[in-house]
């Protein structure tokens, strides 16, 4: 073998490595993927970042799957873990506690995370800390519609039951009970898989005047059908959502989703630039910037009467187009 002409340059193979971040995200899931792309938008504005962000995908919300790839991030020695969402923040933090991680995690799209059990209290912990949004009560939606449409008298809601370990349920009952207050009955039903939504819907079409999408489920991803079916009915439909399509809701609750990636980027840097460890990274709490979208058009095909006028003056959260 011939001997190489210069033998002064040796790096380390470790040297050459860039850290790696392992983002923990729902397969093609809106909400996530924005927080990714808000992530990956600043990772790319920066020069000389030698980051390797990989992506471990989830398709369905498998603990199983996501346990063996928690193996692997521990394997292989990642330098960071980002978790989008609250299984995954879960299951990262079980890890972490259970001494198998010794990683910084940051989490992030929890709504409740002391509930969730992933700390203790709203305080970082040694290798846990994270990003959080002001949260608005969660009947906030039975206080806002009757003032959109007063003659509300039947709502459905279709939902994940087992979204954050079964807490997005509560949540749901506490608007169901706060709608009762309000002579209004809400149903709340219950579907485990997407092939359950439509279905389950077209049970209760004529009898209801009103659908709401809670956010954060797969039920989001039926939007446009769901769109068609409440102009065939005339059934005003309200959604959270971060994206508009052809097919609208008559209203739709947005925010900027990608300023969570925007935040995680700047934990990340703390962490494997400046050197800070989680515990020093206090929790950050976003503003709530939820804006109130009122489509116009939409609420026409859906039979719902709206005076921009009134809810204009009502709310400067409310968007009319």
């Amino acid at each position: 073998m011939a001997t190489p002409l210069y033998t002064g340059f040796s790096v380390p193979t470790e040297k050459l490595r860039g850290p790696r971040i392992a983002i923990l995200s729902r397969a093609m899931f809106s909400y996530h993927s924005k927080v990714v792309m808000g992530f990956l938008r600043k990772v790319e504005e920066q020069t000389g970042l030698n980051w390797r962000p990989i992506m471990f995908f989830c398709k369905e919300p498998r603990v199983d799957v996501m346990i063996e790839q928690m193996k692997e991030i521990r394997e292989d020695k990642y330098d960071l873990v980002l978790a989008i969402g609250a299984l995954y923040s879960a299951i990262a933090a079980e890890h972490v506690r259970e001494g198998q991680f010794n990683i910084p995690l940051v989490f992030c799209g929890v709504t409740d995370p002391v509930q969730m059990g992933i700390l203790s209290s709203l305080q970082p912990q040694a290798l846990v800390t994270g990003i959080v949004r002001e949260q608005i009560p969660s009947t906030y939606l039975a206080d806002f519609l009757p003032m959109m449409r007063p003659t509300m008298k039947r709502v459905l809601i279709p939902h994940y039951p087992n979204a954050e370990f079964g807490l997005h349920d509560e949540r749901l009952k506490r608007l169901k009970e706060r709608f009762s207050q309000q002579g209004i009955e809400a149903i709340l039903l219950p579907t485990i898989t997407m092939d359950d939504v439509l279905p389950g819907v077209l049970q209760y079409i004529g009898g209801i005047d009103t659908i709401i999408v809670p956010e954060g489920t797969f039920v989001t991803d039926l939007i446009p059908a769901l769109a068609k079916l409440c102009r065939q009915y005339k059934v005003m439909l309200v959604a959270h959502t971060v994206e508009y399509g052809n097919a609208n809701p008559a209203i739709t609750f947005t925010q900027k989703v990608e300023l969570i990636g925007q935040e995680l980027f700047h934990m990340a840097h703390k962490i494997l630039v400046d050197g800070k460890k989680p515990l020093e990274l206090p929790i950050v709490t976003l503003p709530n910037d939820r804006k109130i979208v009122v489509d116009i058009n939409a609420c026409h095909e859906q039979g719902v009467d709206v005076d921009a006028i009134a809810l204009f003056c009502a709310n400067d959260n409310i968007i009319i187009r």
